[in-house]
């Protein structure tokens, strides 16, 4: 058990919201004991699917884990059986309550208070077979940098790897939480105004499912294509994926708000860091032509929108995030493209509306 106080400010998981359990139904952090064997049951469902997706099913109990999360699906490997697993997160919430369980002798997991990025987990000694993690490098401040750091802690065997559940830019979805994020960041508004905001609205669900956008310190959406660079970089062999197209451009077409990857580690020395796009979710050059016009027009009113900002009230630029939030209901990535399309001209339309 290590614990790094540098992580003060990180406020949002474990307190307003529980990040990775979303895919439970009715699961927040309100009206759930997050950490309950009901719930980890679930988490051990979720898991055992990722292990089979990668053939490792039956070889955890000779693997060691690396979570990177909440610290769920570190008790599900444990549950599971892994030969041992060790739990990382930045949040002070997170990381007290598995402390917690470990005190009253309900697990075994180890705990590190840190952050992937910041140099004392580089520093760290430790190798284990396998690191999953689930939604969690979009969200760190450097996901290249996440990633070098995680390598480095991997082995380098036959049954060895890194699993990640990746945002991919491309979807109309992710342009709205894009969207979402820059506004509320860019305004200052904090997260205790924004969740009372959302909850005047929706449900605990999806008031949650929102400030996982909304309220995140880092939201990185990158493109596939970027991914399989970085990837490359690492010299990190992609061995199973789902909905990963690094093969064509950004496309809203075809690309999913998510993607899985399971990579492996071929050695561990790298090549020069990568510079890319931070925002390259903005840039028409990268989408198929058939995307280009209307992401040329959206790129267009997100910068008078950003610009104008400083001008409206925190109650307009509240209502207009919430406005968004329901934009995202809408949206379904088996609809067509022509359905894609309109959605995405509604929001440009609402920005057009509220920069006058």
């Amino acid at each position: 058990m290590i614990n790094n106080n540098s992580n003060k400010k990180y406020y949002t998981y474990g307190k307003y919201t529980l990040g990775g359990g979303n895919f439970i139904k009715k699961f927040t952090s309100k009206n759930s004991n997050a950490y309950s064997d009901k719930i980890i049951s679930k988490f051990e469902t979720m898991v055992w699917q990722d292990l089979c997706r990668i053939s490792l099913q039956d070889k955890l109990s000779k693997l060691t884990v690396l979570n990177i999360g909440s610290g769920r699906e570190a008790l599900a490997f444990e549950k599971l059986g892994a030969l041992d697993v060790c739990f990382v997160d930045k949040s002070k919430v997170n990381f007290n309550k598995v402390n917690f369980l470990k005190k009253i002798n309900k697990t075994k997991v180890r705990s590190l208070n840190f952050d992937i990025c910041s140099k004392i987990f580089s520093a760290q000694k430790l190798k284990f077979d396998l690191a999953y993690l689930n939604g969690v490098l979009h969200h760190t401040r450097d996901p290249q940098l996440a990633l070098h750091n995680i390598k480095s802690k991997i082995n380098i065997k036959q049954h060895a790897g890194i699993w990640l559940y990746l945002y991919q830019a491309g979807s109309v979805y992710n342009l709205i939480r894009f969207l979402q994020n820059k506004i509320a960041k860019i305004s200052k508004i904090n997260n205790q105004i924004l969740y009372k905001a959302f909850k005047s609205k929706f449900n605990d669900r999806t008031t949650e499912l929102n400030l996982d956008d909304v309220g995140c310190d880092y939201l990185n959406i990158l493109s596939s294509k970027t991914y399989q660079k970085i990837f490359e970089r690492l010299n990190l062999k992609i061995i199973y994926s789902k909905d990963f197209y690094s093969n064509i451009k950004m496309s809203i077409r075809l690309n999913t708000k998510s993607c899985l990857v399971f990579i492996k580690v071929s050695n561990y020395k790298n090549k020069k860091i990568i510079n890319y796009e931070k925002n390259e979710i903005l840039n028409f050059k990268n989408y198929e032509i058939e995307d280009q016009k209307i992401i040329k027009e959206f790129n267009r009113e997100y910068f008078n929108l950003i610009n104008i900002l400083n001008k409206k009230s925190k109650k307009s630029i509240i209502n207009f995030i919430i406005l968004l939030a329901k934009s995202k209901k809408k949206y379904d990535h088996l609809s067509s493209y022509e359905e894609k399309k309109k959605l995405l001209w509604q929001i440009i339309k609402e920005m057009k509306k509220f920069t006058l």
